[in-house]
């Protein structure tokens, strides 16, 4: 039994429960969106719950009727707010990252730590006496290098089985270490008996003092002198030659100027073979 007004013969009326929703979650991407009435039940608008049994007094059928049209409306409009400042929020944020990304430009072939181009290049400038000087000193194989386009695909396909650490080729179950008859057998490099200095600093020594030179060039500087066919002695000749192929081909290091480790063979150029 629902209990009357004091004073009135009518029966109380239950208030209607309302909440409020302050955002309403949407995958539409944040395009401008429009409340579709029919997608919203009669019987609950914003919160708003409208029984039968709260509405079986058909005198105030027309006012429960207005309230919702009015909650509508209104659940309408900010809603409608709600997605438009959430679109340009969007918009706004993708222009920043747009904003944020650097532009990548192409640019020209250079010489770097790896430069089998530049390399080439230096080989392609031997003039024969040049040539006959490498031979004699065992470095003829190097002097075959051809320049070829190799994918890059292949080339990290080829690089992928290689462990940094020991230098070993890994594939599955099968290791091919590359020891010194290795790499002899493929580069067909000079193997003699001295061991390779460890000292490097005599061999930087002659070398600043047999160029002329108080500090140590880039590898770029040796190999010009080639290119340019400027005069220079035999030894000299040599020096240049190695120097470019271990900083562009048999040993690139981090930076584009000869790596301490191997000056020591520089000291005297003449025992490169033993």
């Amino acid at each position: 039994m629902r209990r009357g007004l004091p004073g009135s013969g009518k029966m109380a009326q239950k208030r209607p429960r309302i909440f409020a929703d302050a955002f309403v979650s949407d995958d539409s991407g944040g395009s401008d969106y429009e409340v579709d009435e029919h997608e919203i039940p009669n019987d609950h608008i914003d919160g708003v719950s409208f029984s039968e049994e709260e509405n079986d007094d058909g005198s105030n059928s027309s006012d429960s009727e207005v309230l919702k049209s009015a909650l509508y409306q209104k659940y309408k409009e900010q809603y409608n707010k709600v997605k438009k400042i959430e679109k340009e929020m969007l918009r706004a944020l993708n222009h920043e990252d747009k904003r944020a990304k650097p532009v990548i430009e192409k640019k020209k072939d250079a010489f770097t730590r790896f430069s089998v181009s530049y390399f080439s290049k230096v080989i392609d400038s031997l003039d024969e006496n040049k040539r006959s000087i490498i031979e004699k000193h065992g470095f003829g194989s190097l002097i075959e290098f051809g320049k070829c386009f190799v994918p890059n695909k292949f080339a990290i396909w080829v690089a992928q089985p290689i462990d940094y650490r020991s230098g070993d080729i890994i594939v599955k179950d099968k290791v091919i270490s590359l020891i010194e008859d290795a790499v002899h057998y493929v580069l067909d490099l000079p193997m003699g008996c001295i061991e390779f200095p460890i000292d490097y600093s005599s061999g930087k020594s002659r070398l600043l003092s047999q160029f002329n030179l108080q500090s140590l060039p880039p590898a770029k500087y040796f190999g010009d002198m080639l290119i340019d066919n400027k005069p220079v002695m035999d030894e000299e000749a040599v020096t240049c030659f190695l120097i470019v192929s271990l900083n562009c081909f048999l040993c690139p290091n981090c930076s584009v100027t000869p790596s301490n480790r191997y000056l020591g063979i520089f000291e005297d150029i003449n025992n490169v073979r033993k």
